[in-house]
């Protein structure tokens, strides 16, 4: 069940001009985490819709053991993280994650995990590069007019992930990392193409549905609806019903 009333993060309130106090708990949230409740300026009549920023942990994706124990992992952090920095860059504390809405949180906190996994991806996993909400237009030609769903905060660009995942021998643990452009997915075609295909498959089952949503776009050669204007990053998306909001 999706929950969109409150939301937590801790045992903090926060509050600004345009927005009541919302309380956060992050036990909320069983695989995504959030630093702050925001209002995202949208082209909804409301004009702001209800988001989060999420988090980017500063260790996410190091090699450093830590005491937390997940799945018999030497793994510090089991929230899977998204970052504005590149997947190139080392995140720091000062690393931000980026904002998205409320609804497309859940979304990514329901079905995230098994689509990293369906990578083979189970620990320490960061998603890099990432984009989140931006108030602008679609930039594809004669759609100009209409609203890319970034503007209400239903859709994500990833560019990359960093993760650790099982060995070939079955006898520990390795590094991974990739990036999520074509010359990325002709390096890791199975696991770029399990990827995109399990987030467009849980989106597919997904009510409400938006009109035109395509729950992924991918770089051209890709199996699922692609386009050249994604051959540096996937495009996701969360079928949240914002008026006047396309499938990008």
């Amino acid at each position: 069940m999706l929950v969109f009333s409150t939301l937590a993060v801790g045992d903090d309130t926060t509050s600004n001009s345009s927005s009541q106090p919302v309380n956060f708990n992050n036990r909320d949230f069983q695989n995504i985490r959030a630093t702050e409740f925001v209002n995202l300026e949208s082209f909804e009549p409301s004009g702001t819709i209800a988001g989060i920023r999420l988090q980017c942990h500063s260790e996410a994706g190091s090699n450093r053991p830590g005491g937390f124990g997940f799945g018999g992992l030497s793994n510090h952090n089991p929230t899977i993280n998204f970052c504005e920095d590149s997947c190139v860059q080392n995140s720091s504390p000062e690393s931000r994650g980026p904002t998205t809405s409320l609804e497309c949180a859940n979304y990514l906190d329901q079905y995230i995990r098994e689509c990293v996994e369906a990578m083979g991806c189970v620990s320490n996993i960061q998603f890099c590069g990432v984009g989140g909400h931006a108030k602008r237009y679609k930039n594809t030609g004669s759609e100009n007019t209409s609203p890319s769903r970034h503007s209400s905060g239903d859709s994500l660009d990833l560019f990359g992930i960093k993760c650790q995942r099982r060995s070939a021998n079955g006898r520990g643990y390795e590094n991974f990392a990739m990036d999520f452009s074509s010359h990325g997915r002709n390096q890791h075609t199975q696991e770029y193409d399990a990827f995109v295909s399990c987030w467009r498959d849980k989106m597919e089952s997904c009510q409400p549905r938006a009109a035109g949503h395509r729950g992924a776009i991918s770089c051209e050669g890709s199996e699922e609806p692609n386009n050249s204007l994604h051959n540096d990053h996937v495009h996701l998306s969360c079928p949240t019903p914002r008026q006047n909001t396309g499938g990008t």
